[in-house]
């Protein structure tokens, strides 16, 4: 942006926030395309592959944060995972030329040991990041659907990916710095793709996260509050049945909403959707 350097403070911070409307407008106008990956994420996650977010720098980045933060929220950590160019390292420091490397997509690839099943989504704003191209390559060699998100069209990657999600924010208020527009939208769509697959598994309950497994004291507290809510219960009672559901909220939901052994609240989970295989629907067995 001409003479940005020039505006006050004041004047900036509204000029910024502005431009989070150029994010909204490319959300809105590609509910389609989002739509096609979340269905194909669901497939994979079903018939038991993952879905992997691959990238470079900041893409990497939050592919990262959005297969973690699933992990916690739902109790999956095999449903979405991630490949950032670099590996773990380039979590923490700057390895941009990592991203021009093909071999090292190769290699990176070839130790996720990649089956049909699996779901490849590259993550590139310019559409063009040699590491995410090879990786394409690679995954569908192996077999596996794969979908590009980025923020033009008809890119050099988009041209191989059985999907694609351009998020067309437009030039960024400092030309070239992806991490602010083109990163913000991004997050954005991880976030859609991967929550709503969630949901549609049978991890959220009325808006409640039911997949939840607890690793401390606030998340343990949070699945017998969960327990007692849906199954209208006390929390003492809540936790007699989350103690006696091998912390599962789902099955101690099942076991005292039905009245019904943890073998059985087993069985009533695992054949609720068969469209989902081994993951049960709550809302199908409770209403």
């Amino acid at each position: 942006m001409k003479k940005i350097d020039e505006l006050e403070i004041e004047e900036l911070v509204e000029t910024f926030n502005n431009s989070t409307y150029d994010v909204i407008k490319a959300l809105e106008v590609s509910k389609k395309q989002q739509k096609a990956i979340i269905e194909q994420a669901i497939k994979s996650i079903s018939q038991g592959g993952s879905v992997y977010y691959i990238g470079a720098g900041t893409s990497g980045r939050i592919g990262l944060l959005d297969a973690l933060d699933i992990a916690t929220t739902f109790g999956e950590s095999n449903w979405f995972k991630y490949q950032i160019s670099g590996g773990d390292k380039s979590v923490l420091t700057n390895n941009e030329e990592t991203e021009d490397d093909t071999s090292l997509a190769i290699k990176e690839l070839e130790k996720l040991n990649l089956m049909p099943n699996d779901f490849i989504i590259g993550m590139s704003a310019s559409g063009t990041t040699k590491y995410v191209y090879e990786a394409i390559l690679f995954a569908k060699d192996k077999g596996c659907k794969t979908a590009l998100i980025c923020s033009i069209c008809n890119s050099n990657i988009s041209k191989i990916v059985d999907f694609e999600l351009a998020l067309k924010t437009g030039t960024e208020l400092i030309e070239g710095s992806s991490r602010l527009k083109a990163a913000t939208a991004l997050k954005i769509a991880l976030n859609n793709i991967s929550t709503i697959s969630a949901i549609k598994l049978g991890k959220v309950y009325n808006g409640l996260m039911v997949g939840l497994k607890p690793n401390n004291i606030k998340t343990y507290t949070r699945c017998l509050n969960m327990i007692s809510t849906i199954a209208n219960c006390d929390i003492d009672e809540a936790e007699k049945f989350f103690k006696a559901s091998e912390e599962n909220v789902s099955l101690a939901i099942i076991m005292k909403v039905k009245n019904v052994s943890l073998d059985m609240a087993k069985k009533l989970f695992v054949t609720s959707n068969s469209q989902q295989g081994s993951y049960g629907n709550l809302r199908k067995i409770i209403g």
